[in-house]
């Protein structure tokens, strides 16, 4: 309810939705219909530092450009797909500018972040390749023999 009613003060609250829970079936239209996907994690703990969302990859695959944390799990990825703009999220400056980069780039470079974020969701990031490397990952894993001794 605070964020709500900050929200409404705002210059721009028309243009600021809070959708509540979404089926998933409707997550990517929703997600589709956004100009900008921003998730600016503050790296505050361990778990926040390595968080790669699936709010990220959500947004690859509606080919949404994204605003994200330059943290090491999800800065990697953004640079190495060029999907979107990385910020500091402690940094209210920065989260600002890299929205700010993705809403005023010209058309031609609003389609390139569309199009990295689609090739990057159809390819090294789809599910099939990404089971791949999980399945792989488990088969390397092994079990002890015996449980251990108590």
């Amino acid at each position: 309810a605070r964020y709500r009613d900050e929200a409404a003060t705002l210059p721009h609250a028309d243009r600021i939705v809070f959708p509540g829970g979404v089926p998933p079936h409707e997550i990517l239209p929703l997600i589709a219909s956004a100009d900008v996907s921003a998730m600016p994690v503050q790296g505050d703990t361990l778990n926040h530092r390595l968080n790669t969302p699936t709010k990220l990859f959500d947004a690859m695959g509606a080919g949404v450009p994204v605003v994200a944390s330059d943290l090491p799990g999800m800065g990697p990825i953004v640079r190495e797909t060029g999907c979107g703009e990385l910020c500091d999220p402690d940094d209210p400056s920065s989260i600002a500018a890299a929205i700010r980069r993705l809403l005023d780039a010209p058309p031609e470079r609003r389609a390139a972040y569309r199009a990295a974020a689609l090739a990057a969701a159809r390819g090294p990031y789809a599910w099939e390749r990404q089971a791949e490397t999980l399945l792989a990952l488990y088969d390397g894993l092994r079990l002890p023999a015996e449980p251990p001794a108590r």
